[in-house]
């Protein structure tokens, strides 16, 4: 029998005293904080100016609209716009949109909160594991730090993702408190589906949580698949009642793969290289520990879903995110086993304080440009001010067409129209025949939609020249 199944609190399997604070190692964890805040500047600036930063904002406050509305969320199969999501985010993001007046700005605030969240839920997981606060503080930063620095194109913007990640998160800490303590599977386990049904794409957590379930708690382990069944076979039922048909179609909507995107993954394990050293050596040094072994798990499954995920055609960043947690998760562990490694050459106090300043030397390697450049830099003030004319021209220019347009979805969005045209699931479904590949042309010479000209500035992905 296990420490875990011997001990009704995980959080006991660590001794509590772990390094000494010194004065060196908190300057490093304030140091930490501080460039945390920093990579947080440009991310929630950014999403109180009238920008689009990526197609998926106004395609999200779209649906979202319509989700507290009460119309069609999920088109037929005639039209030329796909919604592969499903409808919890929406609802969510929507109502909150209705109280702001603009959902965009309410997605992109929700999405700066998540950040949090997923920051508290590393936290608390780390916490729960060593019973380690340094260790806890240590991950959560690094995650939130690493959000904001690398990955600035997704934090605080305005996608389902991260809000579905931070619940995801919370549900899972909840879960291994529950295996701790041997009852309350059910919540936790609920709260998992839940964030499934607001994006689909994260299944690191629950794929861990059930291996971790049937390891740990075998005896537990069928009662609480067939649990998990019942709930997501309701929660598909819910959705086929009140989306109708058209519901599982849109999720099952096609997308191209290509297999040598694969070769170019590598190239991302640069964002995540710091907490991936340190796991995999307080990973092969202390495999037995088991903390360390879920760790491990989270690791291993993360590494693997982040590359069946890039293959996929239009897959962005966010591909990354459930590897980013686990080797959070994994770098505040880390931090709490230093006592117990390498002890010859350096003092536990030493390891922590060259780790977390391996961690700062990796944020500060480039420069954070946005940050930087918005308080030291009169061109790129400028640029923004361009952008913001650029984005109310060209949405008036929408706005002054009578009927349908064919022009980027944020422009519509603002200008009052239908969304049409969904770009990038249209190539997909002509990419494998399913629409002519001159449907759109069709439509513009039938008087269906117009297209109008705007300027490609608005959009923070094209350059100002």
């Amino acid at each position: 029998m296990s420490d875990l199944e011997n001990s009704q609190d995980t959080a006991s399997l660590i001794p509590k005293t772990g390094p000494n604070l010194s004065l060196r190692l908190k300057c490093l964890i304030v140091l930490l904080a501080v460039l945390t805040i920093f990579s947080l500047v440009w991310p929630v600036y950014r999403a109180f100016l009238h920008i689009e930063i990526n197609a998926n904002e106004s395609w999200n406050a779209f649906h979202a609209d319509k989700a507290v509305r009460g119309e069609q969320l999920y088109p037929d199969a005639d039209e030329l716009v796909v919604n592969n999501y499903p409808p919890l985010s929406f609802l969510i993001t929507g109502l909150f949109g209705r109280l702001l007046g603009d959902t965009i700005l309410a997605g992109r605030l929700l999405s700066v909160f998540a950040i949090g969240m997923i920051g508290y839920g590393t936290i608390r997981t780390i916490l729960i594991l060593t019973g380690s606060r340094l260790a806890g503080w240590v991950g959560g930063l690094s995650f939130v730090a690493s959000m904001g620095r690398f990955f600035s194109s997704y934090a605080g913007m305005n996608d389902p993702q991260l809000l579905a990640q931070g619940v995801m998160l919370l549900g899972f800490s909840h879960f291994l408190r529950a295996i701790a303590n041997d009852r309350g599977l059910l919540l936790p386990s609920v709260i998992m589906v839940a964030a499934g049904f607001m994006k689909h794409n994260i299944v690191m957590l629950p794929i861990v949580a059930a291996i971790w379930l049937c390891w740990q708690r075998p005896r537990r382990f069928m009662p609480w698949l067939i649990q998990m069944l019942v709930v997501v076979g309701l929660g598909f039922a819910v959705c086929h009642m009140v989306y109708g048909p058209t519901f599982l179609q849109n999720m099952l909507s096609p997308r191209s793969k290509d297999w040598l995107r694969l070769k170019n993954a590598i190239g991302a394990f640069q964002w995540h290289a710091v907490g991936l050293v340190a796991w995999l050596y307080v990973g092969i040094a202390r495999r037995k520990v088991l903390e360390v072994q879920l760790c491990n798990l989270l690791v291993i499954v993360g590494i693997a879903l982040y590359h069946l995920q890039c293959i996929g055609d239009g897959v962005g960043d966010n591909c990354q995110f459930d590897m980013l947690i686990a080797v959070s998760i994994a770098t505040g562990v880390a931090i709490a086993q230093a006592q117990y490694v390498l002890t010859r050459l350096r003092t536990a106090e030493q390891l922590c304080s060259g780790f977390v300043l391996a961690l700062c030397m990796r944020l500060v390697a480039l420069p954070n440009a946005e940050a930087i450049q918005l308080f030291v830099d009169p061109r790129f003030q400028n640029e923004i001010t361009t952008r913001l004319e650029a984005t109310t021209a060209s949405v008036a220019a929408a706005r002054a067409v009578p009927g349908d347009v064919y022009a980027p979805s944020y422009l519509c969005y603002y200008a009052g129209k239908k969304h049409t045209v969904d770009f990038f699931n249209l190539d997909q479904r002509i990419r494998v025949g399913s629409l002519p590949p001159d449907v759109v042309e069709q439509r513009i010479a039938a008087g269906r939609l117009v297209r109008i000209d705007f300027n490609p500035i608005f959009n923070w992905g094209n350059p100002v020249k």
